[in-house]
């Protein structure tokens, strides 16, 4: 790589990139967040397996483009080191670590949203089976009682 990949210009962009993606991801963990906080269960229900599974792969996959990105920038600085100074190099190295921490947290708190959706997922069927189980027995007393 040249050094005109490390002009500003290019960096600003990257950088609104990586944000964007960044902005992407927390629009998607709220979006989840607030169906999963729902009052009623209705939301749940609209939920499926594959649609949380589909957005954590999604975001999972956003996330290791951007590290790659980010780690890709990280190689071109050490390629040309004699081109650029080290307070910059450390400032950017900073910068980069700073972005990860935030990409896995965001990571943390998808995973624990999907644990989240899976929990209330499971305690609704354990109701749903609990309730048509007790309308069976009803049924079989029923027939019971006529006879």
């Amino acid at each position: 790589m040249s050094a005109s990949v490390f002009n500003k210009e290019y960096l600003k962009s990257v950088i609104v990139n990586l944000e964007g993606r960044i902005s992407k991801q927390q629009d998607g963990l709220e979006r989840l967040e607030k169906l999963l906080n729902a009052p009623d269960d209705r939301n749940v229900e609209q939920l499926s397996h594959k649609y949380l599974e589909k957005e954590f792969t999604n975001l999972i996959n956003e996330t290791e483009e951007m590290v790659e990105t980010l780690e890709s920038l990280s190689d071109s600085y050490s390629a040309n080191q004699s081109e650029i100074s080290s307070s910059s190099i450390i400032a950017e190295i900073a910068e980069i670590e700073t972005t990860m921490e935030d990409i896995r947290n965001r990571r943390q708190e998808l995973a624990t949203a999907f644990e989240n959706f899976d929990q209330k997922a499971n305690q609704l069927f354990n109701i749903l089976s609990a309730v048509l189980k007790s309308i069976k027995e009803m049924k079989s007393g029923v027939s019971r009682n006529l006879l």
